[in-house]
């Protein structure tokens, strides 16, 4: 990844110049946040689940954007975000949602709510 770039790059070339001329010279990083990133197995039961309750038009790839979803699947609760409208509108001037794609979420929501009261009433 980038950082491991950045970690080599500084303390394998940097730093030897660093050193050159003043051998005290020390470089060092410090991890003030961490965000990972949210990488989910298309074949994994979370997807099959939410297949299940609504079809999925399209499983995407990674995202250039952060959500939570990464640092749960870091303590591995099995993860997928998904939601109405697209990344392309969001977060910018003028971004929207339209009607229909508020409508298909309604219904997934609708689904899934269905779908758990069904799972409670069997236990």
């Amino acid at each position: 990844a980038l950082v491991h770039e950045i970690r080599h790059y500084a303390n394998d070339v940097l730093l030897a110049d660093m050193k050159s001329r003043y051998p005290d010279s020390a470089i060092r990083f410090d991890e003030t946040s961490s965000y990972p990133g949210l990488h989910t197995d298309p074949a994994s039961t979370v997807i099959a689940y939410t297949r299940s309750i609504n079809p999925i038009d399209h499983i995407g790839d990674n995202v250039s954007f952060g959500t939570e979803a990464g640092l749960f699947d870091g303590i591995g609760v099995n993860c997928l975000v998904c939601g109405p409208g697209s990344i392309d509108q969001a977060h910018k001037p003028d971004e929207f949602i339209s009607r229909e794609q508020m409508q298909t979420c309604d219904h997934m929501i609708e689904n899934l709510v269905h779908r758990c009261r069904e799972t409670s009433e069997l236990d």
